[in-house]
């Protein structure tokens, strides 16, 4: 007669710490919140860039001018949007949507006061004389 085989299936108990290097860690930034804020803070810097080098060219109306005021419309909306995408969770990289959302009200204020100027009467981009 043969013995009867019992194999016994070693498990450690669930509140072991044994398995736990064995255990993947979950993805804190599985949204991409982080990589998000990069990104809008990195579009933030350049379009305060793409602002400056907008009123230095404004009084050169032409294909350069309207492709430079372009591309500060463009980076200033995709710094707006990835800004507020990446200021909703609780992100370590908070601090940069902060800067992104202070880059983006430095376009907005801009706009604003230049719109105010055009309105009282004064033009800034007579102050070089034309060309």
């Amino acid at each position: 007669m043969r013995p009867t085989f019992i194999q016994a299936r070693l498990q450690p108990p669930p509140a072991s710490s044994a398995l736990k290097p064995y255990l993947e860690p979950t993805d804190p930034d599985r949204l991409g919140r982080e990589d998000a804020a990069y990104l809008a803070a990195l579009l933030g810097l350049v379009s305060v860039m793409a602002l400056a080098a907008s009123f230095i060219w404004a009084h050169h109306w032409g294909p350069l001018a309207y492709t430079i005021v372009g591309f500060w419309g463009i980076t200033t909306s995709a710094a707006l949007i990835l800004a507020v995408m990446a200021f909703r969770g609780r992100s370590p990289a908070r601090g940069l949507t902060i800067v992104a959302l202070a880059c983006v009200s430095v376009s907005v204020l801009t706009i604003g006061f230049t719109g105010a100027a055009f309105a009282a009467g004064y033009d800034p981009t007579g102050l070089c004389g034309g060309g």
